[in-house]
């Protein structure tokens, strides 16, 4: 049940990982068009 739950959240984490990720692209390419 642990081993399942720590899955869990490292899928979470990876996902919010590449959320914060792709904002800091998104972010840096929006100031370099302006």
């Amino acid at each position: 049940m642990r081993s399942r739950l720590f899955e869990a959240a490292q899928d979470l984490y990876r996902a919010a990982f590449n959320a914060v990720q792709w904002y800091a692209e998104e972010s840096k390419a929006h100031k370099v068009a302006r």
